[in-house]
């Protein structure tokens, strides 16, 4: 290993683990708000509020690949129709891309 890439590793360890403590002290916030709102007023509407939010950015930041996908493949390739089989290719990567998102929604919805 060299010393580039063990550089670039700790780089990396160091990234994950700040943003797993930004994740973590973001669900100590809602957990907190949330036994607050419970004690005070026997509701948990803040959480249902946070969780509806989370869920939101999360199908935005699906949307937002997906667009982007579709960008990047029509501006490598074109609007050609003159090669039918890249276009069945990008029809086919936006229906693979698509089922992946519903799957995706499925398994977290059952999590």
């Amino acid at each position: 290993m060299t010393c580039i890439s063990v550089a670039k590793n700790t780089r990396s360890i160091q990234e994950n683990l700040q943003k797993l403590q930004r994740d973590r002290e973001f669900l100590q916030q809602v957990v907190c708000d949330a036994m607050s709102e419970i004690a005070t007023t026997g509701t948990y509407t803040s959480l249902s509020s946070c969780l509806k939010s989370c869920h939101e950015e999360k199908l935005n930041m699906e949307q937002t690949i997906l667009k982007s996908v579709t960008v990047t493949v029509e501006f490598v390739y074109g609007d050609r129709d003159e090669n039918n089989s890249l276009t069945s290719d990008i029809s086919r990567s936006k229906v693979q891309i698509k089922v992946y998102v519903d799957r995706t929604k499925c398994q977290n919805k059952g999590s």
